[in-house]
């Protein structure tokens, strides 16, 4: 069944390395062996959907990991030129911890205008307890270095977050975000489920920082840009903006993360889990791989999620929320269901208090 629509962006998270000199006190990673992706193979599996897709489909390719200057500057410089021979909308970036960043690259990065994300989990105490090197020094200084030089280049980039239990003090955080140097702030709650043993942000305290971090940010005549909620307010107001992947309707159409060695499956959270991979876009037809068994069992869950959350009054907002935060079934609601519930209606009340109208 080939029903990939033209004109709709297709995100692609090029793992560019699984390997990563940081030791994140939450990470799921085996970083213990340096794997990192050839310019080969890379260009190999970009050629096959480059032949796939219509000519009017961009790809918006982010180089992921691991941490992905690990693949160093000759594999970035051939990659850029390689992309930017081929005869459609391209959109680069790259998703790093930014601590190997050098002027360099920077220069490389900006004259190729990819736009640049880094991770912090809040001010320096907060994001030195969870976020070290190897040698479990903190990477706050370090990365506010280079946030620094990536400003004074002119450099489009943003900071995203893992939410836990050190860093959800609305107050505190909202202070990091109005401060550090990056266009947009993110953040995402932690999850991890693996052979049965479960780590997670808890609900109930992710509904209150979400609703109280919001408060201060409704209230700031000058406040940081904060996409989380921008989109849940347009989805809300009908403008139906381009939504992160949590609340997508149907992830499965417009993403996908390919392994360093060509492996394809949905997203980052799906590396490793074979019964889920599409199959190797670096020597299988793009065709198999964008109708494969796997692919299409995934994108049912959307029709799954209409049936099972149909009552719920956001639904047209969320979807059910992420498949990956689910416990052992997709087919059923994302893990943090009732704290966005809890969002979705505080929003919903400040939004009827200033324009009277209620979401559809």
């Amino acid at each position: 069944m080939d029903f990939y629509p033209p004109g709709e962006t297709v995100t692609v998270l090029a793992i560019t390395s699984n390997s990563c000199n940081m030791d994140c006190s939450y990470c799921f990673r085996d970083h213990s062996a340096v794997e990192t992706l050839s310019f080969e193979v890379f260009e190999a599996y970009m050629k096959n959907m480059d032949s796939y897709f219509p000519r009017e489909t961009p790809l918006c390719v982010i180089f992921h990991g691991g941490e992905p200057l690990l693949a160093g500057y000759s594999f970035f410089n051939k990659a850029f030129k390689f992309l930017d021979s081929l005869d459609r909308p391209i959109y680069k970036g790259m998703q790093s911890n930014l601590t190997m960043l050098d002027d360099k690259l920077i220069e490389l990065f900006k004259k190729n205008e990819c736009s640049i994300g880094g991770s912090l989990d809040g001010d320096e105490e907060i994001n030195d307890q969870t976020r070290r090197f190897k040698s479990q020094k903190g990477s706050y200084a370090a990365v506010t270095e280079k946030l620094h030089k990536l400003k004074l280049a002119g450099m489009y980039t943003g900071v995203i977050s893992v939410l836990h239990d050190f860093n959800m003090d609305a107050q505190r955080y909202y202070k990091f975000a109005k401060q550090v140097e990056a266009y947009q702030v993110g953040f995402s709650p932690m999850f991890e489920y693996r052979n049965s043993i479960s780590s997670c942000t808890d609900p109930g305290k992710l509904a209150q920082f979400l609703i109280d971090l919001f408060d201060l940010w409704v209230a700031d005549d000058n406040p940081p840009k904060l996409s989380f909620f921008e989109e849940i307010m347009h989805s809300m107001l009908g403008k139906n903006p381009g939504k992160t992947c949590t609340f997508h309707e149907d992830c499965t159409r417009g993403m996908m993360a390919v392994n360093v060695n060509g492996d394809v499956c949905l997203c980052n959270h799906f590396l490793g889990m074979k019964e889920h991979c599409y199959g190797n876009a670096a020597i299988t037809p793009f065709s198999e791989i964008w109708n494969s068994v796997q692919r299409e069992s995934l994108s049912r869950r959307s029709s799954q999620m209409a049936t099972l959350c149909k009552d719920c009054e956001y639904n047209s907002i969320c979807h059910g929320g992420c498949m990956s935060h689910t416990f052992k079934s997709f087919a059923s609601r994302d893990y943090f269901c009732k704290a966005y519930r809890l969002l979705f209606a505080h929003i919903e009340e400040a939004l009827v208090a200033v324009t009277g109208m209620a979401h559809d």
